[in-house]
């Protein structure tokens, strides 16, 4: 079996142990996106508002209030919705999940080691068995979390800077994009292999 046949199998259990959970593991992968677009771009946007507005001069001057009054309001709710109430959900239904996550990838390992043989048991190391368990759990936790907290929320904050930007900046947005995918791409065969000698 080659590695990525193995690398491929490895994610496909885990996400089938995720998927045990539905409601958590959508929760968690749709409360990023909205949380980000309420704690990073609503207020950017509103804020935009407010300078274009004072650029313009359209606004009462000595009445800060009354002139952006609402203004200040939603880039306060909307940073505080993102930012505490969403933001603290989406962790919350991460943090449920991976712990039902390893307690199940655990419980399925201590049942398959106890259905297997003494002369097993006896060529191997009890230790060596439970460190193998526990990079098994702890890579499900790197894993969900690098994909959550950093692969996603890279991909929603390119698609949302896409779409604020496309009709007013069309040849930003598109360098932004090449300049994204040169900078993920993985590189030569060579480079990798490097890489992982180093690792």
């Amino acid at each position: 079996m080659t590695d990525l046949e193995s690398n491929r199998q490895t994610l496909l259990y885990y996400w089938r142990q995720a998927s045990r959970y539905p409601f958590l593991l959508w929760g968690m992968i749709l409360t990023a996106p909205v949380a980000m677009l309420f704690n990073r771009f609503l207020p950017a946007l509103i804020t935009a508002g407010i300078l274009d507005r004072l650029a313009r001069h359209d606004f009462v001057a000595g009445d800060v209030w009354g002139s952006f009054g609402r203004d200040i309001l939603l880039v306060v709710g909307s940073a505080a919705l993102g930012g505490i109430f969403i933001w603290r959900l989406n962790g919350y239904f991460n943090w449920k999940l991976e712990g039902f996550v390893v307690r199940d990838i655990n419980q399925q390992v201590f049942d398959h080691l106890m259905r297997l043989s003494a002369a097993f048991h006896a060529n191997n190391f009890g230790g060596s068995l439970v460190s193998q368990t526990s990079k098994l759990t702890n890579a499900y936790v790197r894993i969900a979390d690098t994909t959550m907290y950093q692969v996603s929320l890279l991909f929603w904050a390119l698609l949302f800077t896409t779409l604020v930007l496309w009709r007013r900046a069309p040849l930003f947005v598109v360098l932004l994009i090449v300049f994204s995918l040169l900078y993920i791409h993985p590189g030569d065969q060579k480079s990798a292999l490097l890489y992982q000698k180093r690792g």
